[in-house]
């Protein structure tokens, strides 16, 4: 399975240093530590490694319950593609996807970017059997969206520097119109943090959930 690319990044940084930060597969759980619990590399050669991964997921299968361990081959195409295939464990056989980094648009040079990046996440792969997400009636459609949410959000930290998911935008789910945008109300409840996300084209709210975060 390789399909669209679950979002879009048009960076201010360097081709080289975009596949720098997505190849280093290993620092995933300091990223983006409510989706990648651990990730322990097993072997790696000139373009390919492979890594044992455990990732969180509120998942629908009863057999997996709130994790998921998989085998994962990582091939480098520098500085341009890392193509990521399950080997073993769920998915084995059937997700493989990947993270392309190109050239800016004429347009995005203008706005001071120096690359575009088309993220794909393994954790979606899974949730998602589907290449362009889950219907809004599906149960696991807010835990899908939510985990997109906070993946982008995280690259806008930890990749663009940016200090406040206030600098934070995504495609709106339901009318693909316009930018999802965080309204600023944060409540905190025990160790779970909701953020209030809406679009200004449609009004669609969304509650992002994270886990173990400081508001």
């Amino acid at each position: 399975m390789m399909g669209d690319s679950l979002y879009r990044v048009l960076s201010k940084n360097t081709r080289a240093k975009a596949y720098e930060y997505y190849s280093d597969v290993i620092s995933y759980p300091q990223r983006y530590p409510d989706v990648y619990a651990y990730v322990k590399e097993l072997n790696r050669s000139t373009d390919t490694f492979e890594v044992d991964m455990f990732l969180k997921l509120n998942f629908a299968d009863n057999q997996y319950s709130n994790s998921v361990r998989v085998t994962v081959r990582y091939a480098l195409s520098p500085p341009t593609e890392i193509i990521y295939r399950v080997i073993d464990g769920y998915g084995k056989g059937r997700i493989k996807n990947s993270i392309t980094i190109k050239e800016p648009t004429n347009l995005a040079i203008q706005q001071g970017c120096k690359c575009e990046i088309e993220v794909n996440h393994l954790p979606m792969d899974i949730l998602s059997p589907e290449p362009h997400g889950l219907e809004e009636t599906d149960p696991m459609h807010a835990e899908y969206i939510g985990k997109g949410l906070y993946l982008q959000a995280q690259d806008q930290i930890y990749l663009e520097g940016n200090s406040s998911l206030q600098e934070f935008v995504t495609k709106c789910p339901r009318c693909a119109k316009n930018a999802l945008e965080y309204t600023g109300l944060t409540e905190k409840i025990g160790n779970t943090v909701k953020r209030e996300f809406k679009c200004g084209k449609c009004g669609y709210m969304f509650y992002g959930m994270s886990y173990g975060s400081e508001i």
